[in-house]
């Protein structure tokens, strides 16, 4: 069953707009916030917290789909961007996926996105 997925138009990469979460903390937005104007990159990933979730993985990729950055795995619904690729990301938009490891199953929260100005 796909839970997150990327729909191509013209070789961008575009937000559906649907919230793909399963069992999610109902009311807690996601951070950055899912179509946000950023002026410096976001330092904190955090999304709903997800029923019987063990672990996270967040994916951050720029327009064309290429990943930019993949946290390690982590128990908690945050993540810190490293500086290192902080530093180096370019004014333009970003997608970002939860992965979301069950005991039988990974599934994905998102996309959600920010651009960059």
């Amino acid at each position: 069953m796909a839970v997150g997925l990327y729909v191509r138009v013209g070789g961008r990469l575009e937000d559906d707009g649907v919230l793909r979460s399963l069992a999610s903390e109902p009311g807690r937005p996601t951070v950055p916030a899912n179509g946000a104007d950023l002026d410096a990159p976001p330092i904190e990933f955090s999304w709903p917290l997800q029923a019987d979730a063990k672990s996270y993985r967040v994916i951050l990729r720029d327009a064309s789909a290429r990943i930019i950055w993949r946290s390690g795995q982590v128990t908690a619904n945050r993540a810190s961007l490293h500086v290192p690729v902080a530093t180096t990301l370019a004014p333009q938009t970003y997608y970002w996926t939860v992965e979301v490891e069950r005991s039988e199953s990974i599934r994905e929260l998102g996309p959600f996105w920010f651009r960059l100005e």
